[in-house]
């Protein structure tokens, strides 16, 4: 089953043009695999935002490791192809989860503003504007 998930996410890496490295490759295969349990808890607990938040937190650690294979990528280019690349959509992929996060992030804010994890929430969103 794991090698089947290695290989889906190889594959939906390489169609956004991003081979990550065999390490970075099994943790984001890690990471699908707990935000897909997650996705599936959720549907039997429809109040618990704890789940909510451990969703944030692995979309913002799916960002932070794309992030880092596309830095690698981009340092790799020469100054010529730098200038001439989008960077918007050079980055799009990690963007994309770290928009994840901070919707989820501010939905638990909005939802329920006095909650424990607030500090929590608020460190997502201040990685998000880090980035």
């Amino acid at each position: 089953m794991i090698k089947v998930l290695l290989l889906a996410s190889l594959i939906s890496f390489s169609s956004y043009g991003i081979k990550l490295s065999p390490k970075r490759d099994r943790i984001v295969s890690v990471i699908d695999m707990e935000l897909k349990e997650i996705s599936r808890m959720k549907r039997y607990t429809k109040r618990d935002n704890t789940l909510d938040l451990r969703m944030a937190e692995l979309n913002l650690e799916k960002g932070r490791i794309i992030r880092e294979q596309e830095n690698e990528n981009f340092f790799k280019l020469t100054p010529k192809q730098k200038n001439q690349i989008d960077r918007k959509k050079f980055f799009s992929v990690s963007d994309s989860y770290y928009k994840k996060a901070r919707g989820i992030g501010i939905s638990i804010l909005k939802k329920k503003p006095n909650r424990k994890a607030r500090s929590h929430i608020y460190y997502i969103l201040a990685y998000n504007e880090l980035e």
